[in-house]
């Protein structure tokens, strides 16, 4: 089962900087893959963990239908796979949350949906 977390940029504080992607720890996920050495992501609890590659990921949703996820980092340390809030965003798409419901959307179609559990948001698919 694809699991996935939905995350969001946070404030930053001065001299900091926020870098926002799609990671995933599954090399065998993606559909399309280019080796690469892209340096490192830090993580919330400080932890960094180096980026080996990057490709796309076709995700089946909760209605059946597939979306494909671009330049998605491959980061195998991670615990869980990433969708990136703002990337979404950079890509035309449109979000909102209410009630513990996030419904993801570009133009007209819902493209994805999450629910919140213990303060982040699963991808139900």
């Amino acid at each position: 089962m694809q699991r996935f977390l939905l995350y969001q940029k946070r404030i930053l504080k001065r001299n900091e900087s926020w870098i926002s992607f799609h990671m995933c720890p599954n090399k065998g996920w993606f559909e399309n893959y280019k080796p690469i050495d892209s340096g490192t992501v830090l993580l919330g609890n400080n932890k960094s963990c180096q980026v080996i590659g990057i490709g796309s990921l076709r995700i089946r949703m909760h209605n059946g239908i597939e979306n494909v996820l671009e330049d998605v980092r491959h980061v195998p340390k991670l615990k869980r796979n990433m969708i990136s809030l703002g990337t979404l965003d950079n890509e035309g798409c449109g979000y909102k949350c209410d009630r513990g419901n996030l419904e993801i959307h570009k133009g007209k179609n819902l493209i994805m949906r999450g629910v919140r559990k213990n303060g982040l948001y699963s991808l139900v698919g």
